[in-house]
Formats: C-alpha cells, structure tokens, sequence
C-alpha cells in the first residue's frame, strides 16, 4: 500500500480528493523456504478414505521496508517533515492442520 497525502474539497458536504501525491512506498522483496511433512493418522480398510496429520514451517527474508504512521506528515514553519520509520520484514510462521483425503 502506498501512503498518500491528499487535498480535499468539503465544500457541499463532499470528500471530492483534488490533488494527492505519493509520499513513500510501503513494498518490500522477499524470498524464503518451507517445508512440511504429513503423518497418516487413520487409512480407512476398504475405501482410499484417510486423515493426516499436516505440519510446517516457512521463513522468509524480506527487505527493509519504508512506511508512514498517521500523524507522521508535520508542517512546521511551511515546510513539510516526513517522520518515517523503517522495519524488517523478515517472518516465520509454522502451522498444523489435518488433512482428510477421499
């Protein structure tokens, strides 16, 4: 999502945006790996009916990423102050789960 900063006409009770402009980009690369594995917990005898045990984990590297928070955009003596704030992007997730196969 990309921040914008916009100008707006409220006369007659609409928002109507007249100008806006970009600010910073939020948009980070990344790239990762996963894996997982699958443990039969039930095979049905006379039907291809089963249900598994589902686990994995992923990590991703991800870049720096550059983002404005509200109230981040300050006017002070008619120049404008961009506070922005900086994160890395990098995230594990791991998840469990079950599987039924029919």
């Amino acid at each position: 999502m990309d921040r914008n900063t916009g100008i707006y006409d409220q006369s007659g009770g609409y928002d109507d945006k007249i100008a806006s402009s970009v600010n910073v980009s939020d948009f980070a690369f990344s790239y990762g790996l996963g894996g997982g594995l699958m443990i039969r917990l039930f095979q049905g005898q006379k039907s291809a009916f089963a249900v598994l045990l589902d686990l994995g984990a992923r990590y991703l590297w991800g870049g720096k990423a550059e983002y404005l928070k509200e109230g981040d955009i300050l006017r002070e003596d008619g120049m404008v102050i961009y506070n922005t704030s900086y994160s890395n992007t990098d995230l594990f997730t791991t998840h469990i789960g079950v599987t039924f196969s029919f």
